[in-house]
C-alpha cells in the first residue's frame, strides 16, 4: 500500500511539474517562434510591395504598415514572456536579444518604407538577425 502511495505521490508531482515546464517555459518559446514565422512570411508577402500610385494604394499600404510595425512590436515582447531569456539564448535555444531588437527595429524600419525602393536593405537586416534567408524567409 505504502508503495502504491508513493507511486500516485511520485506521478502527480511529475505531471506537475511537466505542467509548469510546458506552461510557463515551452509555450512562451513556441509564441516565439511563431511569430519568427509570422516575421517570415511578411518578408516574403510584402517584397513586391510597389510604389504608391493611387488613393486605394495608399490606404492598403497603410494597412500592411500597421500590420508589419504590429509584428515588430509581437517581436520585442517576447523577450519578456520567455523566462530566463539570458540563459537560453546562451544555451541557442531562442535567439539572442540584441539579434531580436536588431530585428524589430528593422521591422519598424521596413514599415516606415514599405512600397518604397531601398524596403528591401531592411528585409535582409531582419532576415540576417533572425537567421532567416531573405529571398525564402527558411532558416
Amino acid at each position: 500500500m505504502e508503495q502504491a502511495a508513493f507511486t500516485a505521490f511520485f506521478a502527480v508531482v511529475v505531471y506537475v511539474v511537466g505542467q509548469f515546464i510546458q506552461h510557463f517555459l515551452l509555450e512562451p518559446i513556441q509564441e516565439q517562434r511563431k511569430v519568427i514565422g509570422d516575421v517570415a512570411f511578411a518578408i516574403v508577402f510584402y517584397a513586391n510591395a510597389g510604389i504608391i500610385f493611387t488613393e486605394e494604394d495608399i490606404a492598403t499600404k497603410q494597412k500592411d504598415k500597421a500590420e508589419i510595425r504590429k509584428l515588430a512590436s509581437q517581436l520585442r515582447a517576447t523577450l519578456y514572456t520567455v523566462p530566463f531569456y539570458s540563459v537560453l539564448a546562451f544555451l541557442r535555444i531562442v535567439p539572442k536579444r540584441n539579434a531580436l531588437m536588431k530585428a524589430s527595429g528593422s521591422l519598424i524600419g521596413f514599415s516606415n518604407s514599405l512600397g518604397e525602393p531601398h524596403s528591401s536593405k531592411t528585409t535582409e537586416l531582419v532576415a540576417q538577425a533572425l537567421g532567416l534567408d531573405a529571398k525564402t524567409g527558411d532558416h
